[in-house]
């Protein structure tokens, strides 16, 4: 088996520019630390809105998951996915499809400016529009949460667990 070498700086993976560590996760004294955007949960993803994913997980969960997200760099511009790690660092269950019918393990977080909220993401019912970009997914399977066929399937767009 060979050991997994994390890139380099100036390293690409499949056309993406790979940048370690995410530079809010090193600080020194000539730039501070950036501030976390504000978050909103949506009534919407809890009230059984039709046509909505929904949380399984409580609200301070919710937030606890988006600000993970925004620490270890798995936010963009206006997009980014995230997380909810149990104790030994693995994804749990943290909400539903709209229909009852899928356990979804995977968020997506959507913002404007510094206002975000998000929602389970549900890779059956939205595929690639739901699932992380090759970075975020990357990242993922490099840390240990999900398992290389998992990052495969996230790639395509596929339904998966972790």
């Amino acid at each position: 088996m060979r050991a997994f070498r994390a890139p380099a700086a100036d390293d690409s993976w499949a056309g993406l520019r790979l940048r370690y560590p995410p530079p809010h996760e090193v600080a020194d004294a000539a730039s501070p630390v950036p501030a976390c955007p504000s978050y909103t949960p949506l009534p919407a993803h809890r009230n059984c809105t039709r046509l909505k994913s929904q949380w399984d997980i409580s609200e301070d969960e919710e937030t606890s998951c988006f600000h993970h997200a925004w620490r270890r760099n798995w936010l963009e511009d206006s997009v980014g996915w995230g997380l909810h790690l149990d104790d030994s660092g693995k994804p749990s269950w943290l909400g539903h499809s709209f229909d009852n019918q899928c356990p979804l393990w995977f968020a997506k977080f959507v913002g404007v400016r510094e206002l975000w909220h998000g929602y389970p993401a549900d890779l059956k019912r939205r595929g690639r529009a739901d699932a992380p970009n090759a970075r975020v997914a990357f990242d993922w399977w490099r840390r240990g949460h999900i398992r290389k066929a998992t990052f495969s399937k996230l790639r395509q767009g596929k339904k998966c667990v972790p």
